[in-house]
């Protein structure tokens, strides 16, 4: 009785794990289409996020550039 279950749940799970539906193949042009838009989409954000970044840089570093020299004309 015990190996009859064991050998029933073998089965089932060798059939479960085993490979029901075939991997997607691309073409060379099909893989090249993929991998262009998604690294279009991932360019763009990293944009965004660069254009943020220098933003708030630009905020935090001109202004003491601006007033250092503002102080080194006034010495003259």
């Amino acid at each position: 009785m015990k190996k009859s279950i064991s050998l029933i749940l073998g089965v089932l799970i060798w059939s479960s794990c085993s490979k029901t539906s075939e991997d997607k193949m691309y073409t060379p042009e099909e893989a090249k289409h993929v991998l262009d838009s998604a690294k279009a989409e991932r360019i763009k954000s990293i944009q965004k996020e660069s254009e943020k970044d220098l933003a708030i840089r630009r905020e935090i570093e001109l202004k003491p550039m601006i007033d250092s020299l503002k102080k080194q004309q006034h010495k003259k």
